[in-house]
């Protein structure tokens, strides 16, 4: 689906060891932030991935990263988390931060861990057959979003007069009994200043059915790998096979890998072929850069600016839009509250 009605966004990912735990954090954040702005992209993705050859992160958490990063760029920031064998209550609370903290510019993609050696660090002796590991990630992405809801976007009246911080006719209990997560609520802080954050979800062609029945019910937004619009169109349907809706953006994944003292005259030119191809079918571009500063003087030299020629892309005309606004994706609905969408921007 790609009517033109939102825009075509671009956004690029970092691994989390992009920020070196042995160095002065605000140091590399700053670099970092600097060359994200000089990009003109719409968010940043910070995964929490395991380094080659290692199942170790060896790395900051994404939303710790982001969260030093929030003050330095306007542009969106999204947090890799992992739903494989969680609680959804602390991942509420730490994405709600950063959503306060980045003034409505977060985002979160899940990441499941289907493994043995997942299922071992977090305590289980074997890890979860795959249709239950999967039922479990869909209920946990609900029970996030469920505590997001129990404040109400108004909860929070500050009524001096009256001695009223918080009008607890607005917060509710979420009471969400399901088969793996048992939570009472509410959430311990206001509602984001999003509502409910945008969820990212990332396929390929290794992908199991379980992840594609994940992304197809919990995400807003699905990273693939595609060659023509006919990949992409095979993508929407297997997506609505697994129970997914029309209005899923589909965001194509680029792969840059360059050594820091290559330019941006060494990318491949097949990967703005490959514009041609894709454009009319995807909803956007998300831009794998690595560690490689060459790969992000590409986005910022060459690949942005062919976009906007393009015209694909315009510059924001508000620098304060929330990541939701950004996307173009609908003010989020409340489930205690249906009949009153979030205004767009409306902060708690």
């Amino acid at each position: 689906m790609n009517d033109r009605s939102f825009p075509f966004v671009l956004g690029i990912s970092l691994p989390t060891r992009v920020a070196r735990v042995s160095a002065p954090v605000r140091r590399d954040a700053a670099a970092i932030a600097e060359h994200i702005d000089r990009c003109d992209i719409d968010f940043v993705i910070v995964e929490d991935s395991p380094a080659p050859g290692t199942t170790s992160t060896a790395g900051l958490t994404p939303v710790s990263l982001l969260g030093f990063l929030a003050p330095l760029t306007s542009t969106g920031l999204i947090a890799e988390v992992d739903a494989s064998y969680v609680e959804p209550f602390f991942a509420s609370k730490s994405l709600a931060t950063l959503d306060h903290v980045a003034a409505g510019r977060a985002g979160w993609q899940l990441r499941v861990d289907r493994s043995e050696a997942a299922a071992r660090k977090h305590g289980l002796a074997v890890a979860l057959p795959d249709d239950e590991l999967t039922e479990r990630v869909v209920e946990y992405a609900d029970v996030v979003g469920g505590l997001w809801d129990s404040w109400e976007s108004d909860a929070v009246v500050r009524d001096r007069a009256r001695g009223i911080f918080v009008d607890a006719d607005r917060v509710h209990h979420l009471d969400h009994s399901g088969r793996y997560f048992s939570v009472r609520g509410p959430a311990i802080l206001p509602r984001p200043p999003q509502g409910r954050l945008p969820l990212l979800a990332r396929l390929n062609g290794d992908s199991p059915p379980g992840d594609w029945q994940i992304a197809a019910l919990t995400a807003d937004l699905v990273r693939v790998r595609a060659w023509s619009s006919p990949d992409l169109a095979a993508v929407r349907e297997r997506l609505a096979r697994a129970g997914g809706d029309a209005a899923q953006r589909l965001l194509v994944d680029v792969g840059i890998q360059l050594p820091d003292n290559e330019g941006p005259q060494r990318v491949p030119e097949g990967l703005l072929a490959l514009l041609d191809e894709i454009t009319s079918a995807a909803d956007g571009l998300v831009v794998d850069v690595g560690h490689a500063h060459g790969a992000l003087a590409w986005v910022e030299d060459v690949l942005s600016p062919e976009l906007k020629r393009r015209g694909l892309r315009v510059p924001p005309t508000d620098e304060n839009l929330t990541l939701r606004e950004r996307l173009g994706l609908p003010p989020a609905s409340n489930r205690f509250r249906p009949s009153a969408a979030m205004p767009a921007g409306e902060a708690s």
